[in-house]
């Protein structure tokens, strides 16, 4: 998840919900744990500060800190050291900088990643001595979510595509969930392809009709009731810059470079030539420059009304004004099965999609937010600080993403 982001968010609005003076400097701490995860989230660790602090905010961390995590309750850990049990993990100092060039923002990790188990309670305690702080000490509890599957059924999609007086019947196929390798590599013989759509049925807003619906079940295969309040559904999905579906070869090259694939501006090529022709042929001019040059044209990328209203605050412009997007996405639901339209992706070709259900601590933490007021923090569940401990269980599965036919040519003179 997110740890830094929203550890910079707090840094820059230390004021606490419940009380309308500042009483003192509290320890400030982000922690996430996930079950069935790759490797286990940095800790970040600091202090909080008043409005008119005036110094840099990368002086706020704290990198002489210990930090503990156990499994409560387990019996077969008591009297012993923390390093004899194999359900504790403990770090006395921070582990690296999250950025090394300047040697600010420390971090905090264990010497092997935790085997965490759904469904269990764990606590984390944090000491950091010496920092003038309310309480050197805090501690929180989060309990990980239960198992789960995912899948996906054919459906069917009602909704308004060509004209608002007639509702229309999209069938919604099935695609294959199960097909990630134990090395975490993907099955290619189980990725099926999803084509993505310009037409309006398929690009209007939240609401469209979806390349697919997700299930997500308990183990024994049944939907999981979701309560509001006690937990979400986090998806991130993660493009790979990989333009061939089936091809292990090609993947293996593709994954060393960068997601973002620098092919010519898409242009309508009427005569199948791969050459422009500017007296009978268009190009889509990316960057505004009327030039046509190279861009990156995996990135999803439109200048309908419905896009721009949608995506404006995500399409980014390098030095060039050539348009990119955040690599991964991540949404938040709270329903199953999760409706997967345009708006879960930002680049063609080939997406890994990591699917996260949170515990109630995180759920909590986000409704204590406000969007009027910036200065009001999240609902924390440390005693005497600030920040979150909050569990994930994630799993995973590939989906390929085709361009639309929408006419153009999107794989001139690419660059490898």
């Amino acid at each position: 998840m997110s740890i830094l982001l929203l550890l910079l968010i707090l840094l820059s609005c230390e004021v606490p919900t419940t009380q309308t003076t500042y009483d003192g400097d509290r320890m400030v701490v982000f922690a996430n744990i996930n079950v069935n995860a790759l490797e286990m989230d940095p800790i970040y660790i600091s202090r909080s500060a008043r409005l008119d602090y005036g110094s840099s905010v990368d002086e706020l961390y704290i990198d002489d800190a210990t930090v503990r995590l156990e499994q409560v309750g387990d019996t077969a850990c008591d009297g012993v050291t923390c390093g004899d049990c194999s359900t504790c993990w403990y770090v006395e100092g921070f582990s690296g900088f999250s950025n090394e060039d300047d040697n600010v923002r420390p971090y905090y990790k264990f010497d092997e990643d935790p085997d965490i188990l759904p469904n269990t309670k764990y606590r984390l305690t944090v000491s950091a001595p010496g920092h003038g702080l309310i309480s050197d000490d805090v501690i929180a509890e989060t309990t990980t979510p239960v198992d789960f599957t995912l899948g996906s059924s054919a459906n069917t999609y009602y909704g308004y595509c060509d004209n608002d007086d007639i509702q229309d019947l999209v069938n919604v196929k099935a695609i294959k969930t199960d097909n990630v390798l134990d090395s975490f590599m993907p099955d290619f013989d189980s990725i099926d392809t999803v084509k993505y759509n310009k037409t309006g049925c398929y690009t209007q807003g939240f609401w469209s009709a979806p390349y697919f619906y997700l299930d997500i079940n308990d183990v024994q295969g049944q939907p999981i009731e979701f309560i509001d309040g006690e937990t979400a559904i986090r998806t991130l999905t993660y493009a790979l810059g990989f333009d061939i579906p089936d091809s292990p070869l090609d993947f293996f090259q593709s994954i060393e470079t960068n997601y973002l694939k620098e092919c010519k501006e898409p242009f309508s090529d009427v005569n199948s030539d791969g050459v422009l022709n500017e007296n009978s042929e268009t190009f889509f001019d990316y960057n505004s420059d009327e030039q046509w040059g190279f861009t990156y044209s995996n990135a999803i990328y439109d200048t309908s009304f419905a896009y721009k209203a949608f995506f404006r605050d995500q399409i980014k412009r390098d030095d060039q004004n050539r348009p990119y997007l955040d690599n991964p996405f991540v949404w938040t639901a709270q329903r199953s099965p999760l409706s997967y339209m345009w708006l879960y992706f930002h680049y063609y070709g080939l997406q890994l999609i990591q699917v996260q259900l949170t515990d109630q601590a995180y759920v909590d933490y986000l409704s204590g937010l406000s969007i009027v007021n910036p200065f009001v923090m999240g609902t924390s569940n440390f005693d005497e600080g600030y920040g979150l401990f909050s569990s994930t269980y994630s799993k995973y599965f590939y989906v390929f993403l085709d361009r639309p036919d929408d006419g153009l040519n999107y794989s001139t003179d690419c660059i490898d």
